[in-house]
């Protein structure tokens, strides 16, 4: 289960405010001290001081052996949110388990080395092959729009002023040319018709990445059956509701190989003071790690991505780790069904997972497959 700290305090500047997390984080700000401090607390004060968002993963912390009122000493000073983050990571540390942190969005996501590893790296996965000139950057100018689409600094903007959904996604389609099938029933079943109105207006952003916003908007207090949802199935783009896409279920096979033998290893203590993640995939890694990081805590952060992507956090110099007590593939399929939540899966839902050698075998349903890649892009 995962819970969430949310930040009320105010930013340093007004400006960095203003910067998405994943450029606030490597920025220097006056970090409290942090002594002997419960884990829960100390985070609720980073949460209100730093302006931060945490996502806490308390369920695989509890099995590495982590608990909330866990005490940890975190020095204060002029350092990055990334360091304070890592050098927290570190001290909540327990035994052979290493916590971590990763970007998600305007969240902190903070687990164990292994799951927040899986978690990044699963995002490579082709869950649905999205057409290239829906993730290219956004260059439309659709009919009717308020504001303008080009900038004289070269961007352009996505512009929606009220505009009806079906005018919206018409411009999508003409602008990604790709096929597009809108379940109109399903959507009206749900309480959302043509003429429902759209307003966005965002810059630099692909046309995947715009659906995903327009939808967000149109789905807000709706649940997972009656929202509203875009797949892309055998090239062309599927619009319909969860409830709509629940009805059949599809296997997929993704080989993992690579993915299972890049889990972390641990270095022997000693590299910077520390052991740390040797694998030196996307982000920041813990203090003193051989790459992925920097030594005494430092960390670089992901690209924005969809969603950011750095990940960064503390081992205690142990070799051969699983993180949580289990084997790899056992916390691949854990990882993989808490992504969308057990009532997905059998037997509850109509949803299966397997691994066999290096093959992962996914049964789920098209919205089970949608959920699973928002989860997972990060």
């Amino acid at each position: 289960m995962v819970l969430a700290l949310a930040g009320a305090g105010l930013a340093q500047t007004s400006q960095k405010a203003k910067l998405p997390l994943w450029q606030r984080i490597n920025q220097v700000i006056d970090v409290p001290a942090i002594a002997n401090m419960p884990l829960e607390k100390a985070l609720q004060q980073y949460a209100r001081e730093c302006r931060l968002n945490f996502a806490i993963d308390w369920q695989a912390l509890r099995l590495a052996g982590v608990t909330s009122q866990k005490p940890i000493s975190v020095p204060g000073g002029k350092m990055s949110i990334a360091q304070m983050l890592d050098l927290a990571a570190r001290s909540a540390s327990a035994g052979n388990t290493g916590l971590a942190w990763r970007v998600v969005g305007e969240e902190i996501f903070i687990s164990t080395q292994m799951r927040v590893l899986l978690a990044n790296q699963m995002g490579s996965l082709p869950i649905f092959a999205t057409p290239p000139s829906m993730t290219a950057g956004a260059t439309s100018r659709p009919a009717g729009q308020s504001a303008r689409s080009d900038r004289s600094d070269g961007g352009k903007e996505i512009s929606f002023d009220n505009l009806p959904l079906s005018a919206v996604l018409d411009n999508f389609r003409d602008t990604s040319k790709v096929n597009f099938h809108v379940n109109w029933r399903s959507l009206e079943l749900a309480g959302i018709t043509p003429d429902t109105p759209v307003t966005l207006k965002v810059r630099d952003v692909s046309i995947a990445r715009g659906m995903d916003l327009v939808f967000d908007g149109i789905n807000a207090g709706k649940d997972r059956m009656s929202s509203v949802y875009w797949i892309v199935d055998e090239g062309v783009v599927e619009i319909a509701s969860g409830l709509a896409l629940s009805n059949t279920v599809k296997t997929k096979v993704f080989e993992v190989g690579d993915l299972l033998m890049s889990l972390p290893r641990f270095d022997a203590p000693g590299v910077g003071g520390s052991g740390g993640l040797s694998n030196g995939s996307t982000g920041g890694g813990a203090a003193g790690t051989s790459s992925g990081g920097g030594s005494s805590g430092t960390s670089s952060s992901g690209s924005p991505g969809r969603s950011g992507g750095s990940y960064g956090g503390g081992a205690s110099g142990s070799s051969g780790t699983s993180g949580v007590g289990q084997q790899p593939g056992d916390t691949l399929i854990a990882v993989i069904k808490e992504s969308i939540g057990p009532d997905m899966w059998q037997p509850t839902g109509k949803g299966d997972v397997k691994l066999r050698g290096t093959q992962l075998i996914i049964t789920q349903t098209p919205l089970g497959f949608k959920l699973m890649e928002q989860a997972f892009r990060r």
